[in-house]
């Protein structure tokens, strides 16, 4: 998935796609590779508003 992909998807999602990337990009190297689907902007989103 191309950057620009994720930015445009953030920008559809009412997300800062400066906040969803830096804490992606923190966050990834220690993630479990079999559940990386979870970075992605909609489910990245979910979990973020759950932990409101």
């Amino acid at each position: 998935m191309p950057i620009e992909t994720l930015v445009q998807t953030c920008r559809n999602l009412g997300i800062n796609p400066q906040e969803y990337l830096e804490d992606v990009l923190r966050r990834i190297m220690g993630h479990p590779a079999r559940r990386i689907e979870e970075l992605l902007p909609d489910l990245w989103l979910a979990a973020k508003l759950k932990d409101i």
